[in-house]
């Protein structure tokens, strides 16, 4: 049984119109010995995602990049200041700061992160300056063009995700 925590502050700091494809969800859930799909595709569905129209599972630990946490922020951080399509400011640079930290906030030491796409420290740094780098593969949940996040799963008992979708 899944129960949603508030990300009220979160949601606020981005606003209504941040973009039209948004999740950012933290759900409480019993304890997680390893991540595995089904947990996060039921995650998904508790939030009204569409999950098995791929021939995969949406979330698979053995096809998207483990990050620490501090890459985690670094990465929602790029994700949340700038248009995935072209890039223009979509938060000034200490609100997205500030976002990546609130959706962060619940998750413990042992906490597992797994970037949307194969994140390399070259690919974040790049981004980080505004220049993209590019990557043949990524996750999608909604379907959209461009679409980069992160799942979050805490083995105290804790899923989220915070993805971001633009179309071009």
């Amino acid at each position: 049984m899944l129960a949603d925590l508030p990300m009220d502050d979160l949601r606020g700091l981005l606003g209504p119109d941040f973009s039209a494809n948004l999740l950012v969800a933290v759900s409480s859930c019993a304890p997680i010995a390893a991540p595995q799909p089904e947990q996060v595709d039921r995650f998904l569905g508790h939030h009204l995602i569409k999950v098995g129209w791929k021939p995969w599972p949406t979330f698979d630990p053995q096809r998207l990049t483990l990050i620490d946490r501090a890459t985690a922020e670094r990465y929602l951080i790029v994700v949340l200041q700038r248009d995935l399509a072209y890039g223009e400011e979509r938060l000034p640079l200490e609100s997205a700061k500030r976002a990546a930290q609130l959706f962060l906030a619940p998750f413990g030491p042992r906490s597992w992160y797994y970037a949307s796409i194969p994140l390399e420290e070259d690919e974040l740094a790049a981004r980080e300056q505004h220049r993209a780098n590019g990557w043949g593969s990524w996750t999608t949940i909604f379907g959209n063009t461009f679409e980069e996040g992160v799942f979050a799963i805490d083995p105290a008992g804790h899923i989220g995700a915070l993805f971001v979708g633009d179309e071009d």
